[in-house]
């Protein structure tokens, strides 16, 4: 099994360790390959040094740790660009912003989801993490088919979590609509799973994969 893990970043430097580590952790003691994608559109802080020392010291094998370095036109247009990149290269994939981090059992759920026949689409519990430094977890409390219909957009219902979803990669394969998805500047998310769901179930593990850090001038805010 092989995992495709993207992350898009400008000058996070101030959360990529965090981050690092929760890759790390998550990725230990298991028979997956993953393969984590840092696509840096040309940070001015101290994002590609951590990058190449991430790369250099990445004491695991069955962890493949690449930095690109490039610019690009919005985060979903860099995400895009890894998917299409890798696709043909994992059979799972994702993607989760740097200053958010993994759950220390996201990996190992998704291989034990992923061996279950039918499941190509999974999310994890909600698990937010508020500045205050208190944890909120709870069911996204979502179907597969109100995500189909659009209606997770945080007005007509919640939003669904973006950190902790993996997918089959046949089904980025088969996605329409890409250029769309690679043109938003915010919701792309949401845009992402509505098609997405209109393809396959969604499964929701019984425990958080990620974790969502709130804090204030996030993009998010202006949706």
């Amino acid at each position: 099994m092989k995992i495709l893990l993207c992350t898009p970043v400008y000058n996070g430097g101030n959360t990529l360790f965090t981050l690092y580590e929760s890759v790390l952790n998550s990725s230990r003691n298991l028979s997956v390959k993953v393969l984590w994608t840092i696509v840096n559109a040309n940070s001015t802080d101290n994002t590609t040094e951590l990058a190449e020392k991430f790369i250099i010291g990445n004491p695991l094998d069955n962890l493949s740790i690449v930095h690109i370095r490039e610019d690009d036109n919005g985060m979903y247009d860099a995400i895009r660009k890894v998917f299409d990149r890798y696709v043909a290269k994992c059979d799972w994939m994702g993607w989760i912003n740097c200053d958010d981090y993994l759950a220390p059992n996201c990996f190992h759920d998704l291989k034990a989801v992923a061996k279950i026949s039918g499941i190509n689409f999974v999310v994890g519990c909600r698990s937010v993490k508020l500045e205050s430094g208190e944890l909120i977890t709870c069911s996204q409390e979502i179907s597969t088919t109100s995500v189909s219909c659009g209606l997770h957009d945080g007005f007509l219902g919640p939003h669904v979590q973006q950190e902790g979803i993996f997918f089959n990669s046949d089904l980025w394969n088969d996605l329409e609509h890409k250029d769309t998805f690679a043109a938003c500047k915010l919701a792309g998310d949401w845009f992402l799973w509505m098609n997405l769901a209109k393809a396959a179930e969604i499964y929701e593990n019984i425990r958080p994969m990620a974790v969502f850090c709130k804090h204030s001038g996030q993009l998010s805010e202006n949706i």
